[in-house]
């Protein structure tokens, strides 16, 4: 947790008064603070000190203040959305990493020293943990083998990265995954806690650390306000569209359809008074492509808080939904204000599903009914209960603290998983002019990494690739290539990418690009650029650059050799005549 991103943290009661949660030696306790004006300071994060999920008071007030705060970071590492196919995954499907950030001192890493073992055991993914220093990866990494609660985690699967962050919430802020056409990419939107500014930064070298491409979603947005299956069904509530006056609810449909490929639908939201962030996850969790667990708030039936999730619970029922009911229980905790107990809030990972217990003793009762409604949900899984009774007084659980990265959709190959990739241009329909540099784009993806691409051109639609431009070249989604004098309406580009074990994977082009003519400098009407057809008017547009001493014109040397000499004579027209004539 960095120091120079937040103020004081605080929450408000049922009463209005606002408190504040101080750690000290792990443990909270909650200090009233008076009624008077927040001050504006600059927000900071101590190392050590639990921050609430949801924005508190003293962070609204500065971001009232700052209303630009974190909107204009430098974020994006791709240009544009996701192409081609896009494909937002399911947390229910294969998972090769959960990623983590260790912040908020011993209470909440204790919950995250638990769920790393299970994961990295039972769950059999990988576990990205995030740091602030180098000095903090290097004191946590090797309690993994040795805290009590760590005993029994592969260690090995456990990846540090030095990322700072500001909270634990990485829900909310970190990076989501989806494919674009088969090849992982992030697609990041703007952390609407913006005081947060470290934490809404990190996707960004996240991504340069896993070498995928990272797209920004123009919305602002807590990731845990989103739920999707992997047929391309997502739910959010009304909150998106308070947090984004200036677009309509049909303009964010789009935004989502274009960047995690899906129809969105919007469901009312919890009040705050009973539920801090106003999320989706916290009384909601799809578990497959028809199914889902809605929360049932049991003893306060009649409530609007009961009567919302009953009326969504009915409807997708209605919509061929198989839905399972958890408990769940809106109630003054110890520490003097509202708590939200949810058991929809879970971490589903292979095989391993992380559902919260908790301690408070008017909730206990419910931990045996909550595990029994997961086991008859999931009957093929591993239900795992962590308490979690800490991160509920922090207006959020398990999930709230993870962000999933599915699985390669690489093919396996001896053993391991071969690379993926996407050609972003050229992909058919490109008008290309010799002797002129066009940047070759493209993304790739890999288990590990790709560590080099070989770039080859092909000029009889992709039958053969007689021609090398770049032979195990870096892996730099970018060559700028210098268009040959060949010219074909067939040509695509090949990539093959190649993974540390020499596991390949070749892309192609989907359509064929022209190379024109040398002797076509015109399109219809002598208007520009070149048309692909040689007539009259390429003759007309060649002769008046000539006459003007436009450099265009200057193709050839002394006795009609190729080449520019800075002089206009009769070779350059003699040269460009030949062309024109020979129809190239």
């Amino acid at each position: 947790m960095k120091l120079s991103s937040l103020c004081s943290v605080g929450r408000v009661g049922s009463s209005g008064a606002r408190f504040l949660p101080l750690a000290a030696g792990g443990a909270m306790s909650v200090l009233m603070l008076a009624g008077a004006a927040i001050a504006q300071d600059a927000p900071t994060y101590p190392e050590g000190v639990p921050v609430t999920r949801m924005a508190t008071p003293s962070e609204k007030a500065w971001m009232l203040a700052n209303p630009l705060a974190g909107m204009s970071l430098p974020r994006n590492v791709t240009a544009g959305a996701p192409a081609g196919t896009v494909v937002g995954s399911g947390e229910y499907d294969p998972t090769e990493a959960i990623i983590m950030s260790w912040e908020g001192g011993a209470s909440l890493n204790n919950i995250q020293r638990v769920m790393i073992r299970n994961i990295t055991t039972i769950g059999n993914a990988d576990v990205y943990m995030l740091f602030d220093t180098a000095a903090e990866r290097d004191s946590v990494m090797p309690t993994f083998a040795t805290n009590s609660l760590s005993v029994g985690t592969v260690v090995s699967r456990v990846k540090p990265l030095v990322i700072p962050t500001d909270t634990i919430w990485l829900r909310d802020y970190g990076p989501r995954y989806v494919y674009e056409d088969g090849v992982r990419v992030i697609s990041d939107h703007i952390y609407n806690v913006t005081s947060r500014t470290v934490d809404n930064a990190s996707p960004v070298p996240f991504g340069a650390a896993r070498k995928h491409a990272v797209y920004t979603l123009n919305l602002r947005h807590g990731g845990g306000n989103y739920h999707l299956n992997s047929i391309g069904q997502g739910y959010a509530t009304a909150l998106i569209t308070n947090e984004n006056t200036n677009f309509t609810q049909a303009q964010i449909r789009t935004l989502w359809q274009q960047h995690w490929g899906t129809t969105t639908n919007f469901t009312g939201a919890l009040s705050t008074s009973v539920d801090g962030t106003q999320h989706i996850d916290m009384w909601m969790q799809i578990i497959g492509d028809n199914q889902v667990i809605i929360s049932d708030f049991v003893a306060q039936s009649g409530t609007p808080q009961d009567n919302l999730v009953d009326a969504q619970a009915t409807l997708m029922a209605s919509q061929g939904w198989t839905v399972t009911r958890t408990p769940a229980r809106n109630t003054t905790a110890n520490v003097g204000f509202n708590v939200h107990y949810t058991y929809t809030n879970v971490v589903m990972c292979n095989d391993l599903v992380l559902i919260p217990s908790y301690t408070n003793a008017a909730i206990v009762p419910l931990n045996a009914q909550a595990l029994a409604a997961w086991q008859s949900a999931m009957p093929g899984k591993t239900i795992v209960q962590v308490e979690a009774e800490a991160l509920a007084q922090l207006s959020g659980v398990m999930h709230c603290i993870v962000m999933h990265m599915p699985r390669s959709k690489g093919e396996v190959i001896a053993g391991g998983i071969a690379p993926t990739a996407r050609i972003r241009q050229p992909r058919g329909g490109q008008l290309l002019t010799p002797g002129s540099t066009y940047p070759i784009r493209w993304i790739t993806d890999d288990d590990v990494a790709v560590v080099s691409t070989d770039i080859q051109l092909s000029t009889d639609g992709g039958e053969t690739f007689p021609v090398t431009l770049q032979n195990a070249g870096p892996d730099s989604w970018n060559f700028n290539w210098t268009v040959p004098d060949s010219p074909t309406g067939q040509a695509r580009i090949r990539i093959v990418a190649r993974d540390a074990d020499g596991r390949t994977v070749s892309v192609t082009s989907p359509g064929n690009f022209r190379i024109v003519c040398a002797a076509d400098v015109s399109g219809t009407a002598q208007a520009s650029p070149p048309d692909g057809e040689l007539t009259a008017d390429d003759i007309i547009v060649f002769l008046g650059r000539y006459f003007s001493s436009d450099a265009r014109s200057d193709i050839a040397g002394p006795n009609q050799s190729v080449g520019p000499d800075s002089l206009f004579t009769a070779d350059d027209i003699i040269v460009y005549l030949g062309r024109y004539f020979a129809g190239c």
